[in-house]
This record gives structure tokens, sequence and C-alpha cells, in this order.
């Protein structure tokens, strides 16, 4: 904002006073408007929207301070500066105005040196305020950005390491892809959160992944397996855990969770712990 160019709205009932300090007021600066009443004030700002708004307390109708509480309790103007303009002995009027939000506050009669400091001052704070509000924006967006990079990547990764059991076992590899959605798909009917349902759609293609650990002569096996070398088959679901464990990603701790326990079955059945029914954590179930 170019503070020579601002807008200015000044509203008194009095023709006089609005009269005085618009004339003032464009010693310095273009465009300076006036309202006589609070309810014209509100329907200006409502048109086009003020820099600064010098506005009298006690007005017939709707006074100062009802306008001031209404411009500050809209999402649209209340970031606009106010300077109240009252009486040297009306104090309570002047505490009013602050707890209804006025910025600055101008004594009757005005002085016009004064009056030109007070609206610069508001002015260039207001302009600040803007700045840094418009840094902030940009700041929140380059950050957005950037998470939404930093997930990308790790999606990628993911997908990487998924391909890499892929390699290892054709069935396993079309496997997780399916057991992407079916897992979501479930988790959706059951009400989970959106926040659930995207970690376990990424999450529950790893249950498989310790399948990389199992030697070859096993895992490619076409006949039945013997005794021990299903035991060793077996050990897939804890590999998987400690390839995942210990990360500080909500997928990759999903991915353990569910590596782990992917094999569990409800009645106690399953393997490596044995573990049944709500004690099976409920992602791998």
């Amino acid at each position: 904002m170019d503070v020579q160019n601002a807008y200015i709205l000044v509203v008194d009932d009095d023709a006089n006073n609005r009269a005085l300090m618009q004339a003032i007021l464009q010693t310095e600066y273009q465009v300076v408007k006036t309202a006589s009443s609070g309810r014209e004030a509100l329907d200006v700002v409502g048109q086009s929207r003020p820099d600064v708004i010098l506005l009298d307390v006690m007005m017939p109708g709707m006074t100062g301070l009802e306008v001031v509480a209404e411009l500050k309790s809209a999402v649209d103007t209340r970031e606009i500066p106010v300077i109240m303009v009252t009486a040297l002995s009306d104090r309570d009027s002047r505490l009013q105005a602050l707890k209804a939000g006025a910025e600055e506050f101008l004594c009757k009669p005005v002085d016009p040196v004064e009056l030109l400091i007070r609206v610069r001052n508001l002015l260039r704070l207001h302009e600040y305020g803007e700045l840094l509000k418009k840094s902030n924006e940009d700041l929140e967006l380059r950050v957005e950005e950037r998470t939404c990079e930093l997930e990308r990547s790790f999606h990628e990764t993911l997908n990487t390491l998924l391909r890499a059991a892929e390699y290892r076992d054709d069935e396993t590899g079309a496997h997780v892809r399916r057991i992407s959605y079916y897992a979501r798909d479930i988790a959706s009917k059951m009400g989970q959160s959106d926040d659930f349902c995207e970690l376990i759609f990424y999450a529950s293609p790893m249950h498989d992944l310790g399948k990389i650990g199992i030697p070859d002569h096993v895992l490619l096996k076409p006949g039945s397996l013997s005794a021990e070398e299903w035991e060793v088959m077996k050990s897939h679901a804890s590999i998987g855990y400690e390839i995942l464990k210990n990360h500080s990603s909500p997928y990759l701790q999903m991915g353990a969770e569910i590596a782990l326990g992917h094999h569990e079955r409800w009645d106690g059945g399953g393997y490596p712990q044995g573990i049944s029914g709500e004690a099976i954590p409920l992602p791998a179930r």
C-alpha cells in the first residue's frame, strides 16, 4: 500500500467537523471520504474498504462504539485501523472503544498536526501488518508445497522398496498392490478417520516386506514346504518388523505393526506371537 494514496474515511454527524478533518487530511492524502452516520459509514465500508477510519463516538442512531464493534466482529473489516474521535473528558467512552477494538484516539477539538501524525502512524503500522500477513501466507504456501514434495518423495521411496519385494516374488508384487485398496476400503467402511485410511493405504503393502530376507530355495520353491522350511517362511513377519521398526514416519510405524501381526489369528492360532482378539493391533487385523 502506498501511504500517500491511502483511502481515509471520516465519520461524524457534525458537518463542520467532517469538513475540517477532511480539509486537514486532504493536505497529505488524495482520497478522503466522509459519512454522516454510523449506518452510512458501514454502507461506505461495504462498497470500498478504507485504509483508516476516523470515527466520532457520540452520534445519533448508531453510535461510534456500535460501529467499531460491528467492524471488529467481521472478518472482512476487523483489520481496518480505527481512530475514535471523542471529548477530552469522555473517559468511559474511550475505555469502551478500546474494549471494542479501536486502535487510537483523538480528542476534540482536533489538533491538525496530531491528526496527521496519528493517521500516518496507523497507516504505516497497517502497511507493516499487511506485509507481515503476506509474508506469512507465502511462507505457509512454501511449507505446504514442500510438505507435498516430501510426501510424494516418501511415497516413491515406499514404491521402490515394494518393487524390490516384487522382483523376489511376482505373486507378492501383484498382491501388495491389491491389498492397499482392500485395506483402505475396509477401514473406511469401519468408520476410521481419513488419516487412518490414508496411512493404511500406504502401510498395508509393506506387510510381506520381510520376504526379502527369505532364501530363494524356500521363497520360490514350487512344491510344498517342509516343516523346517515353513518355520523359515514364517520368519518373514519378524524380518519385516525389524526392517520397519524404530522409524519416526507414521507410515513405517504402522507398516511395522502390520508386518509383525498380519498372520496372527483372532483365535490365537497365528504367528509369530500367537496373540488373539483385540490384542492384535487394529492395522494388522
